[in-house]
């Protein structure tokens, strides 16, 4: 590779290999979403099987995420959210295999950049972060102990901001 290129890679990595963007992406769901906002014990609260797609804004920028609350063996609340170019720069032999892939990597310590978990996580949650280095998609998965709270599984994937046709191909008549 070129100096060029390389000083071009670091450069994207620098910018895009912060955890900070994830957390900010929860924290602008959490502050902005179109369902009233709901605040995340709200949003634990839900019936099985609801499933909602609820409009937020990052970074001035109009998104579209998912919710579900699936009804697994253990309940399991489920928001995917736009990943905003974040990328992680992997070693080799790091892989593991998960949901029928090797192109998995397991990643310690990133809890502390979600900072609007931390104030309302108990002491009987643990959290686990897988990153998907081909389909640039994050798993970030909280787990209780007590069977009366869900799970909470906040995916981050490749997205394009919110755009309503409406909006887009009507005009209005006089």
């Amino acid at each position: 590779m070129t100096e060029a290129r390389l000083n071009n890679e670091e450069a994207m990595y620098a910018k895009f290999h912060r955890f900070e963007i994830l957390g900010d992406i929860l924290d602008a769901f959490l502050d902005s979403n179109d369902g009233g906002p709901y605040k995340l014990s709200e949003l634990l609260a839900m019936p099985d099987n609801f499933k909602r797609y609820s409009k937020f804004v990052h970074c001035s920028i109009p998104y579209m995420a998912t919710i579900k609350m699936m009804p697994f063996k253990k309940r399991q609340l489920q928001i995917k959210l736009p990943n905003n170019g974040f990328v992680y720069k992997c070693k080799e032999g790091d892989h593991i295999a998960r949901h029928n892939s090797t192109k998995w990597l397991h990643l310690q310590s990133t809890f502390k950049y979600f900072p609007s978990l931390l104030n309302i996580t108990p002491d009987h949650i643990t959290a686990s972060f897988f990153y998907n280095y081909e389909q640039q998609r994050v798993d970030f998965i909280l787990k209780s102990q007590l069977d009366t709270i869900p799970d909470i599984m906040v995916t981050y994937e490749p997205g394009y901001p919110y755009c309503d046709d409406e909006d887009l191909y009507c005009e209005r008549v006089r």
